[in-house]
């Protein structure tokens, strides 16, 4: 079993009674917690891009009208991210998502888009935005989410919060900016508009690294290999994005 979210969506927590062969979970504090107290067969494995959709797109003049602004992110809309969204609220930027929740009274729902992108259409948006604004769940303590690997598969820039894994992902700083307050995010978020060069060389080198080390080819071939189980298949194929990735 795979699980591809924090702790705070474990609900019922049917999975830790569950007869499994291993559990795989994206935080590190989890692997440790359920490996130690639990005595489960738990192992780290973080999410991925999908380089069939997470990858750079040519824009049409319809996209850049659609999709264009300074900050964009695409996400679920709660209290937690809505407050540490809000300072932008006179910024160029738009929320993707669907079915804004109605008991959240926040005045980013003016900015809020109504509709979900996923798959290419996400691709089109991270790409036309000049910043995609990464603020992560509270309840990722050590790991990171999907789009962080999402937004560098994308060949996008992003700012996103900073995690004890995230440095064993990509080079913070260099690959992926990194805030850990409030204030540092709208220091790092006025910065990098204002510098365009060096936005799209951070984004050049995050997404050569995204499609080498960070997609679903490699997390399956390290699922199978710490499983025993390791596919003859996918260690004949030649990586299907990372071969074809090249930065112009």
């Amino acid at each position: 079993m795979w699980y591809p979210d924090h702790l705070v969506n474990l609900g019922r927590q049917y999975l830790l009674a569950s007869d499994l062969d291993a559990w795989f979970f994206k935080d590190p504090y989890m692997v440790r917690v359920f490996r130690d107290k639990l005595a489960l067969n738990a192992f780290y494995l973080p999410e991925a891009c999908n380089g069939l959709w997470h990858r750079r797109v040519e824009l049409s003049a319809e996209d850049r009208r659609k999709y264009g602004c300074d900050l964009v992110t695409a996400s679920n809309m709660y209290y937690y991210r809505a407050k540490s969204l809000e300072i932008f609220l006179n910024y160029d930027m738009k929320i993707w998502g669907k079915s804004y929740p109605s008991w959240l009274f926040s005045p980013l729902r003016a900015i809020y888009q109504d509709e979900y992108v996923a798959e290419e259409e996400k691709a089109r948006a991270f790409n036309a935005a000049k910043i995609v604004l990464n603020t992560m769940h509270y309840g990722e303590i050590e790991g990171v989410n999907c789009r962080l690997f999402e937004a560098a598969g994308c060949g996008a820039f992003q700012i996103a919060d900073w995690k004890p894994a995230l440095s064993d992902l990509f080079e913070p700083e260099k690959e992926i900016v990194t805030f850990r307050t409030q204030q540092e995010l709208r220091e790092k978020v006025d910065y990098y508009l204002a510098h365009a060069e060096e936005r799209r060389e951070i984004a050049d080198r995050a997404y050569v690294r995204a499609h080498r080390e960070h997609t679903y080819d490699r997390r399956l071939e390290k699922m199978f290999e710490i499983l025993g189980l390791r596919s003859e298949r996918l260690a004949r194929a030649p990586d299907s994005q990372a071969a074809r990735i090249s930065v112009p």
